[in-house]
C-alpha cells in the first residue's frame, strides 16, 4: 500500500506547513483497542503548546539564540515549521561564526527536530542485575532496519517524572522488577543527538533487579524479543566487537561507571 505524503500551510500560523503521512488501518492482526491506544500515545501532548513555544522563545528569552561573535550559531529568526503529529521540524535563519580571515559572519539556514510524542522525550532505564549484568532489550529498530541490543526508554506520560518514566519502560520492554535493594539513581541528561534532535533526556539506573520475559508488555507500534540479561564483562567485548553500537545504551554504561555502580573488577575481568 503506497501513501501520499499531504502538506498545506497551517490556516493560523504563517510558515508553518503540516505534513501528513500516516494512514492507520487495521489489518485485523491487532488486539481489540490498540488502535485506538496508539492515536491516544501521539496525542499527549498538544502540537499547538509546542508551536506557540516555538514562535515565543526567542522573543521572550526562553531559547539561547547564541553570540557568533562568541563563536556560536547565532538565530536570527524563525523562518518555518514542518509538522506532524509525531515530530516538529524547525528551520531558522541563522548568522554562522566567520571563517579564517573573515570579518563578518556567514548567513544561511539551520533546522531541527523536537519531538513532540509525550510530555517529552522521556527518559532510559540502565538496569543493572546484583550478580554483574545489564539487562536490555533485543528490539528490530525501523530507522536502521536491524535488530539492536539497547536499553528500555520511551516518552514521558503525563503525571510521570523521569525516575517513574525509566521505571515503567524497563517493565514494560524488559519485565524488569525492582527488589528490596534495588536502588534508582538518576545519571542525568543524555544527548541523543546534537547535530540534529532538540531534545533532552535522562538516564536512569535501577540496580539489583531481576527480569521477567513474562512480564514483558510492548507497545503495537515496538517490535521486542527480551529481556536479554548480559554479564558484564561480556557487555565489554561485545561492544568492542561493534555488536552493540547503541549511543544511548553505551552512554549510559559510561554514566553508571562515572557514579560508582560498576564493581571495578567487572571492568577488567
Amino acid at each position: 500500500m503506497y501513501e501520499i505524503v499531504h502538506r498545506e500551510p497551517h490556516p493560523d500560523r504563517p510558515g508553518v506547513v503540516l505534513s501528513e503521512s500516516v494512514t492507520i488501518r487495521d489489518m485485523g492482526g491487532l488486539a481489540a483497542g490498540s488502535l485506538a491506544g496508539v492515536r491516544a500515545k501521539f496525542s499527549v501532548q498538544s502540537m499547538n503548546e509546542t508551536l506557540t513555544r516555538l514562535e515565543t522563545e526567542i522573543a521572550d528569552g526562553s531559547l539561547n539564540i547564541g553570540d557568533w561573535r562568541k563563536g556560536e550559531i547565532e538565530i536570527v529568526r524563525l523562518i518555518g515549521i514542518v509538522a506532524n503529529r509525531f515530530y516538529l521540524e524547525a528551520e531558522y535563519e541563522v548568522l554562522f561564526p566567520p571563517r579564517k580571515g573573515q570579518a563578518s559572519p556567514n548567513r544561511g539556514t539551520y533546522r531541527n527536530i523536537v519531538w513532540v510524542s509525550g510530555v517529552d522525550a522521556g527518559a532510559g532505564a540502565l538496569p543493572l542485575t546484583a550478580d554483574g549484568g545489564i539487562v536490555l532489550t533485543r528490539s528490530f529498530r525501523h530507522a536502521v532496519r536491524r535488530w539492536t541490543l539497547e536499553l528500555p526508554r520511551g516518552i514521558r506520560r503525563p503525571g510521570e517524572d523521569a525516575v517513574a518514566c525509566a521505571l515503567r519502560e524497563a517493565r514494560e520492554e524488559a519485565g524488569v522488577e525492582r527488589t528490596a535493594t534495588s536502588r534508582t539513581v538518576d545519571l542525568g541528561i543524555h544527548d541523543p543527538d546534537t547535530g540534529l534532535l532538540r531534545q533532552e533526556v535522562r538516564i536512569v539506573a535501577i540496580t539489583d533487579v531481576v527480569a521477567d520475559p513474562e512480564r514483558v508488555d510492548r507497545d503495537v507500534s515496538e517490535s521486542l524479543m527480551g529481556p536479554v540479561v548480559i554479564p558484564i564483562p561480556r557487555f565489554l567485548a561485545m561492544v568492542r566487537e561493534g555488536r552493540i553500537p547503541c549511543g544511548w545504551t553505551t552512554g549510559a554504561f559510561t554514566k553508571a561507571i562515572a557514579h560508582g555502580l560498576i564493581d571495578p573488577k567487572l571492568l577488567t575481568a
